[in-house]
């Protein structure tokens, strides 16, 4: 036989003898992979729940915290208009002098009544169904 024949044989020989040896090597490999991909996913899958826990506490709070603002703010906003209603009721119904009459004239009686009734629908707009803010943007104001 010549030598490149043997040595062709013997390279065959090593390689079916290898072969059983890499597909254990393979297979092994395979289960590992498989291992730690199971292990990622779960991984996944907890952080997947903890975020959503997250978020739905995360809105939680900021309806809370919206709620608590939008208290704060009708609170307010009652204080002042009823102040304000009161400063204009007093002003209507106040005894004018002559001197305070020419002032008043000056500036218009007109405009405070006015402002009294605008003050007036504002407030009990607010104070009835928590429709405020709908009733806040109505033309009467903005004008």
């Amino acid at each position: 036989m010549s030598l490149k024949r043997k040595q062709a044989e013997e390279a065959l020989r090593e390689s079916v003898t290898e072969r059983p040896t890499a597909e254990e090597a393979l297979t092994e490999s395979e289960t590992q992979l498989r291992l730690a991909n199971e292990k990622l996913e779960s991984l996944v899958q907890r952080r997947t729940a903890t975020l959503r826990h997250l978020s739905a506490q995360l809105m939680r709070l900021q309806d809370e915290e919206h709620r608590r603002i939008a208290r704060n703010l009708h609170d307010s906003l009652g204080q002042y208009l009823a102040s304000i209603k009161m400063n204009l009721d007093s002003l209507t119904s106040f005894r004018y002098t002559e001197q305070t009459r020419s002032i008043v004239r000056s500036v218009g009686i007109g405009r405070a009544e006015h402002s009294r009734k605008l003050v007036l629908c504002r407030f009990s707009c607010i104070l009835h169904a928590g429709r405020g803010w709908v009733c806040l943007r109505s033309p009467l104001v903005r004008g």
